[in-house]
């Protein structure tokens, strides 16, 4: 009689997740044409205002990042249940991080940021569209966050054996009383206007907590916020 009754308290849950998946699994299709359009009318649009330019821009950027938290969303559901099953492969770190910078340089530029990347000769051993998302999660919130003018600064080096990532930025750093508290579901910073970080620092935890890694918020004197993570090379 208990089991029975257990089982059936489970069945709400049990629901609500799959309804969840099939939803946010759902949405990926109407995103898929928005995107697709929008790469369109950029490829064909060349001679117009700088409104319309910068609109599309904007259009560009959002759906992007839109296409990027539905993944996260299907994807934190299996990394909390440890169903994922990630395909690691040796990755060219130069190339990688050349593409992930290049797909923002429009963003980059109407903001006035200097985005600096540094790879000191190494590879990764990874699965390449979690790290994609990973370096995209934390990127994206400094894109968001530096002042104009600013700078960010992308370095990946090896360190004791693994592969260290530094992804720094000149926004104001993170109090020290709030940088557990950012990588927590819809974790928030309160620092003068409100920095809510979604689930995007969550997902990436679960991803790099996974692969037997570290993340943590650090402050250097000319980067006052750093993102590193720390991920075994083997």
């Amino acid at each position: 009689m208990y089991l029975r009754a257990k089982a059936r308290a489970a069945e709400p849950d049990d629901f609500k997740t799959e309804m969840f998946s099939v939803v946010v699994h759902d949405l990926k299709n109407p995103l898929s044409v928005v995107t697709a359009n929008e790469n369109c009318l950029l490829s064909e649009l060349e001679d117009v205002s700088v409104d319309l330019r910068g609109a599309i821009d904007d259009i560009h950027s959002a759906s992007h990042r839109m296409v990027r938290m539905v993944a996260n969303l299907l994807d934190l559901n299996r990394l909390e249940s440890k169903t994922l099953r990630p395909a690691y492969e040796e990755l060219d770190l130069v190339r990688l991080l050349e593409k992930i910078t290049r797909e923002r340089l429009l963003q980059a530029t109407a903001r006035h940021l200097t985005v600096t990347t540094r790879v000191d000769g190494m590879t990764a051993h990874a699965d390449r569209d979690l790290l994609i998302r990973v370096i995209e999660n934390v990127l994206d919130n400094a894109l968001r966050y530096t002042p104009k003018g600013g700078s960010i600064v992308i370095h990946a080096y090896a360190e004791d054996g693994q592969l260290q990532l530094d992804i720094g930025n000149t926004s104001p750093a993170v109090p020290e009383s709030y940088r557990q508290a950012i990588f927590e579901k819809y974790g928030q910073a309160g620092m003068g206007s409100r920095l809510n970080l979604g689930l995007g620092l969550c997902f990436c935890t679960l991803a790099v907590v996974a692969r037997g890694g570290r993340r943590w918020v650090d402050s250097l004197p000319e980067l006052p916020t750093v993102f590193r993570i720390t991920l075994p090379r083997a």
